[in-house]
């Protein structure tokens, strides 16, 4: 019998809920997942199915009330986990280069961190920028900076939280290109969980588009499509259409069985 394939994380029945003006929310209902070493996964579905609550439990944000979560690492250590929101929320009155080490800033080794600095801004293309303040930079160029601060932690798995969701049509496309070059380009290729409304952004980034629906995983759609991908392609608009109306067709099935 083969072993089985082994999982950065993962999350076996777990539920989540929360009290709402005096009413019980399920938010996660008996989920379970389980994410490749490496893999990219992006995560879709309308609006409170319970994609962000998903995220944050994953980076320890949140608890769940039952079901069990483990790290795929030996022994179950636990991991590094970063996350990136869709503000940048960046500290405004650090620069950009101290903005990106701040969650370093204890570590004895300083010269190190200054070179993991300089590299990723190099990476993110604002090496220029390094000594500007937030309130300098476009929304574009401070999600940079966000993506950064979050890399620069050597994280084993990336978690983003509909991240360029706030941006303008350009600007969006390319930050969803430097992300594939920076996941494709790494020397240790990191696990991702993205969580977006779009569904194109979806299939042009990730290996395996998840469709939640009330807070459980309702369909499973893998992308087997080169990089890079264009939205053009006819293979990424069937895909596109496919997840659409898988989407449409649980939205329809939730309110008829209400």
């Amino acid at each position: 019998m083969a072993a089985a394939e082994p999982a950065a994380f993962a999350l076996e029945a777990i539920t989540k809920r929360y009290a709402l003006r005096g009413r019980d929310v399920l938010a996660i209902d008996r989920l379970s997942l389980a994410c490749r070493p490496g893999e990219f996964v992006a995560l879709v579905g309308r609006s409170g199915c319970g994609k962000t609550t998903l995220l944050r439990t994953v980076a320890g944000l949140e608890q769940p009330d039952g079901g069990t979560f483990r790290w795929g690492r030996p022994g179950g250590r636990p991991a590094r986990a970063a996350m990136v929101f869709q503000e940048p929320r960046l500290m405004p009155w650090l620069t950009v280069r101290q903005n990106v080490g701040f969650g370093m800033m204890d570590a004895p080794d300083r010269a190190g961190v200054e070179q993991a600095v300089a590299r990723l801004l190099e990476l993110v293309e604002l090496s220029a920028f390094a000594d500007a303040l937030p309130h300098q930079l476009s929304g574009g160029m401070a999600q940079r900076v966000a993506l950064a601060r979050a890399l620069c932690l050597d994280p084993d798995v990336l978690l983003m939280d509909e991240p360029f969701g706030a941006l303008d049509a350009f600007t969006r496309r390319a930050l969803q290109r430097e992300l594939v070059q920076l996941w494709l380009g790494a020397e240790r290729r990191r696990t991702v969980l993205f969580v977006t409304h779009d569904v194109e952004e979806a299939v042009l980034l990730a290996e395996r588009v998840l469709v939640m629906r009330a807070g459980r995983l309702v369909a499973e759609v893998a992308v087997p499509l080169a990089y890079p991908r264009r939205p053009e392609d006819i293979n990424v608009v069937a895909l596109r259409e496919r997840l659409i109306d898988t989407i449409t067709e649980s939205h329809s099935n939730e309110r008829t069985l209400q």
